[in-house]
């Protein structure tokens, strides 16, 4: 299936692209948080990491790779949700909500690693 500006005219198959992207996005956005979860030491109240690991590095990317399928989600569900010709409007409100959900997750998530980071030097 060929995706080109002609195939993105059609309101169902801009529909289609924005539930899939946004549901694709949750896959990196669950890896970032377990990336978190795993460096987080209680008794310290702060998300560890080394100077030669590449948690840090692994940890945008996967932010990275959650927020720009996202993004193109929530801007083509709402603007297929518009078009009175879309016969799946619900699907594009998915789409358009699960994307604007999982950008506010990426952005939590970098705030509070940004917060309660502390980089251990060995």
């Amino acid at each position: 299936m060929a995706v080109g500006p002609s195939k993105l005219r059609l309101p169902d198959a801009r529909t289609r692209y924005a539930a899939v992207l946004s549901i694709q996005a949750s896959v990196p956005l669950l890896i970032a948080a377990g990336l978190l979860l795993r460096n987080y030491h209680p008794e310290l109240g702060a998300f560890t990491y080394g100077d030669g690991g590449s948690f840090v590095l692994g940890f945008l990317a996967c932010l990275a790779l959650s927020t720009i399928p996202a993004t193109i989600g929530l801007f083509l569900g709402w603007n297929s949700a518009r078009q009175r010709r879309n016969g799946m409007s619900i699907r594009s409100w998915i789409g358009c909500l699960a994307g604007g959900l999982i950008l506010t997750l990426d952005v939590i998530l970098f705030l509070v690693f940004y917060m309660f980071k502390l980089k251990v030097v060995l």
